[in-house]
């Protein structure tokens, strides 16, 4: 009997000790899962091919989880978009988004912006949820409802931020 009751008074003595220790680092990983990391840069500038047209600006991102399988956050992207020809092609800026949706695929989408004119510039802002990576490509084509095929796939896309 005596053997048993110091057993027990063992166990309860070490299960004393760890329960505040493990409710110390339970509440660690919590902090550490909840820590945001904002990321804030200059991008640019990049130009389409011979010059014609010319993309610069910054972008924030903030990633709520950086440790996370796909970190992703909601960002924040301005600039501007310079068309340098003299004829009727425009600057085009064409962003490529890819975002986590959630079931937890990627997929991605675009948003572009124009500027006709001789040294025409154009001013744009946008925001976008859940973002893992931000692409740019600079193109100098004719004024469309939606950029080329030959934009959107001839060429490199310049990475400005991807979340690994």
């Amino acid at each position: 009997m005596k053997t048993s009751h110091v057993v027990a008074v063992a166990a309860a003595a070490v299960l004393s000790a760890a329960i505040p220790a493990l409710a110390e680092a339970s509440s660690t990983t919590t902090a550490s899962a909840t820590a945001t990391a904002a990321v804030a840069k200059s991008w640019g500038p990049y130009y389409a091919s011979a010059h014609r047209a010319k993309a610069a600006g910054k972008l924030r991102v903030d990633v709520a989880d950086p440790s996370a399988v796909i970190p992703n956050g909601p960002a924040t992207v301005s600039g501007k978009i310079t068309d340098s020809t003299k004829n009727r092609s425009c600057g085009v800026a064409v962003f490529r988004i890819t975002y986590l949706k959630a079931d937890g695929t990627l997929p991605f989408k675009h948003r572009s912006y124009w500027a006709c004119g001789y040294h025409k510039t154009k001013a744009f802002h946008f925001s976008d949820g859940k973002v893992y990576e931000l692409e740019l490509k600079v193109c100098s084509e004719g004024r469309k409802s939606a950029p080329s095929i030959t934009c959107l796939y001839g060429g490199t896309w310049k990475v400005l931020w991807v979340g690994r």
